[in-house]
């Protein structure tokens, strides 16, 4: 019987998922896996890891996105 507790069973769990290309569930499974064992460094690093990862928009075009959709007049100097 695995230990849930063990950070080797949730690396395996993840990785297997992220084989599978089935990234929301892995991303399920990391997201359980830091909340039950936060301290554990690995399961962030493969985390981020994985969120960094070519399935996502790079963070310039989707920068690029938001401020074509966001009015300029928003941004005002808050009082002094």
């Amino acid at each position: 019987m695995h230990n849930y507790r063990g950070a080797s069973l949730w690396l395996k769990y993840a990785e297997m998922e992220m084989t599978h290309k089935f990234v929301n569930h892995a991303r399920n499974v990391w997201d359980r896996a830091i909340t039950l064992l936060p301290r554990i460094d690995q399961l962030w690093y493969k985390y981020i890891h994985m969120e960094a990862g070519p399935h996502l928009t790079p963070l310039s075009t989707s920068t690029r996105a938001m401020t074509a959709v966001i009015p300029p007049q928003t941004t005002r100097a808050i009082p002094t």
